[in-house]
Order: structure tokens, then C-alpha cells, then sequence
């Protein structure tokens, strides 16, 4: 996770997360098993999946630096 336009927030209230799925998320050395509360912080990963082109989109607003 690069973009802080999304850290600190919960996965619930990113605008794309009704078009993929959150299967785990890697925070350092753990594993997360990610809810809609989950909060994402910087250098997070996150796993996923979703439509390609739709995954696609995603995987570039997440890792954009800004």
C-alpha cells in the first residue's frame, strides 16, 4: 500500500471494494484475515481479486505514490 489516499481507512469505505475481494491482507510479518472494519495502513498488502480489468484499475490507485 502506497497510495495514502487509503490508508487509514476501513476497506468498507473505499469506493471499489464492492468490485473485488479482500481475501488476506500481509501487515510485516502476520497474515490478516481482512472485515469491513479492517483499517489499511502503509506498506500494507493486500491480496485480492476481482474482474481483471477492474483488478487491474485497483492494483495501480493502490500502489500510486503520493
Amino acid at each position: 500500500m502506497r497510495s495514502t489516499s487509503y490508508t487509514g481507512r476501513p476497506l468498507r469505505d473505499l469506493e471499489f471494494v464492492d468490485k473485488i475481494t479482500v481475501s488476506r491482507i500481509r501487515r510485516g510479518d502476520e497474515w490478516l484475515i481482512p472485515h469491513g472494519w479492517t483499517v489499511i495502513e502503509p506498506n500494507d498488502i493486500l491480496i485480492f481479486s476481482g474482474e481483471f480489468k477492474v483488478a487491474d484499475r485497483v492494483k495501480k490507485l493502490l500502489s500510486h505514490q503520493n
